[in-house]
């Protein structure tokens, strides 16, 4: 192997720290070979110095300014490339139901601040059966029952089957409107 030139090497150093080439573009620049530049600059990783694959900065995509992720982008437009998308898919179509699992469970908590498991807890303190005590249904599983809460206040009160958690939302928590519709049934209802 011939010896290395020190202003190679130098010219070499310096268009990895200022012009951020890699390897294979400095070695055209230079004329050398990749083996030569790779030994020159390997103290000079590109992710050290902020090149292509660093995570310091801006992200490089013009007029976003997030916070850099990975491959000198943010998060969103890193995953948008089409390699990470090959991936993401990969992974999704094989965490199907580990994916349905984690979407229910930030439901839960994003709508009425309990996890999963302490909606589980108050079905069977219902014994399975809906809220309403006059309601017969038994919904099977625990994709069908719906937390009823105070629109006002916001407080939690039963696991509503979804006829009577509909009504309720549609009569709008009246009970004038609700006591006005039992009446109403009640007259055109024969003996």
């Amino acid at each position: 192997m011939p010896k290395a030139k020190p202003k190679e090497k130098a010219e070499a150093i310096r268009l990895r720290i200022n012009e951020r080439l890699s390897q294979q573009g400095i070695a055209s620049r230079l004329g050398v070979s990749v083996g030569s530049v790779s030994l020159w600059v390997r103290d000079y990783p590109l992710h050290s110095i902020g090149g292509v694959d660093s995570t310091d900065g801006p992200c490089s995509v013009e007029d976003c300014g997030k916070k850099c992720y990975a491959r000198g982008m943010c998060r969103s437009h890193y995953d948008k490339t089409p390699r990470q998308r090959r991936v993401m898919k990969v992974w999704c179509d094989s965490h199907v139901a580990l994916r349905r699992l984690a979407r229910r469970r930030s439901s839960v908590w994003n709508k009425h601040g309990i996890t999963l498991e302490q909606k589980e807890q108050r079905i069977k303190d219902q014994g399975g059966q809906c809220a309403n005590p006059r309601c017969r249904r038994t919904e099977h599983g625990n994709r069908n029952w719906n937390t009823d809460h105070d629109h006002v206040t916001g407080q939690l009160r039963g696991e509503l089957c979804h006829g009577c958690n509909c009504a309720l939302g549609l009569l709008n928590d009246d009970i004038e409107r609700i006591l006005g519709l039992v009446d109403y049934l009640k007259s055109y209802k024969v003996s």
